[in-house]
């Protein structure tokens, strides 16, 4: 859905709400009271409820999984799957039944038993990983598509999808602000401008989802000048992927003159 779509929703909403109607909406963005930002006369008629897994939450599934199973996660395990989940309870469950499918428990014993191979996750990750090797390399090849279609903004948005996928896990879940990306790229290329990557992030959703808005990795939060990893897998991915990023090739292939100078504009995208 792009900003425009959002808006326009956001305003139909407040219809809604006018003739009475409630509305459940399930949604995946990073900012925080978006439709309120979008529409402030939504005020006091949204209340938004966020759902975060913490740590312990996801310990708390292994523990609750496990006692089903008659199995006992070690903490070694625990803290190995809940720090590979990212905050993902989805990808908590992929991988613990990868790992059991490692270690060979097809079911669970008769008698309780201790379950420490903390091993059998590296494998069972590595596995994954390769698993979503066309997922995101696709997510690659369509923001690398959308970069390829601009005129006079190649060199700046390979520059920033470089730095933000080499940022911490910690800042893509919790948020990317411009000012590092800008840090990075700018020490990359020293013609970028702050002005100019901030026009160009607020594109970055519309390089990456489909004609039907499916895709999302990433998501820019104009709010606060952020990007954050709407999609936790991306995490998991980088963390084993031995594929080269396609933005890269871009980067050399446009050379150190790929931007027209500090006066670049960002084009219109042409997807």
């Amino acid at each position: 859905m792009t900003m425009d779509e959002r808006r326009k929703f956001a305003f139909d909403l407040k219809a809604l709400c006018d003739y009475g109607s409630f509305v459940t909406i399930v949604g995946v963005w990073s900012q925080s009271n978006m439709l309120l930002h979008l529409n402030p006369d939504l005020s006091g008629r949204v209340h938004e409820l966020p759902i975060e897994w913490s740590k312990d939450d996801l310990a708390r599934v292994l523990k609750k999984g496990g006692d089903a199973l008659h199995l006992d996660f070690s903490h070694r395990m625990m803290d190995k799957l809940t720090e590979m989940s990212f905050g993902n309870v989805g990808l908590l469950q992929k991988l613990t039944l990868m790992t059991l499918d490692e270690a060979q428990i097809q079911e669970g014993p008769f008698f309780a038993r201790g379950f420490d191979e903390p091993d059998q996750v590296q494998s069972a990750a590595l596995e994954y990983a390769e698993q979503l090797n066309p997922l995101y390399q696709q997510f690659a090849r369509n923001v690398s598509a959308g970069i390829r279609s601009r005129r006079n903004s190649t060199g700046i948005y390979a520059h920033a999808m470089a730095a933000i996928m080499q940022a911490s896990d910690a800042d893509l879940v919790n948020g990317l602000n411009v000012a590092t990306i800008f840090a990075v790229a700018n020490a990359r290329q020293p013609r970028i401008q702050r002005g100019n990557l901030k026009s160009v992030l607020e594109k970055i959703e519309e390089l990456q989802i489909d004609s039907d808005g499916r895709g999302l990795v990433l998501a820019y939060n104009s709010a606060n000048e952020e990007i954050t990893a709407v999609d936790r897998q991306l995490l998991l991915y980088r963390k084993y992927c031995t594929v080269k990023w396609p933005w890269e090739d871009l980067i050399a292939e446009a050379g150190q003159d790929s931007l027209a100078g500090s006066a670049e504009e960002p084009g219109q995208l042409t997807k």
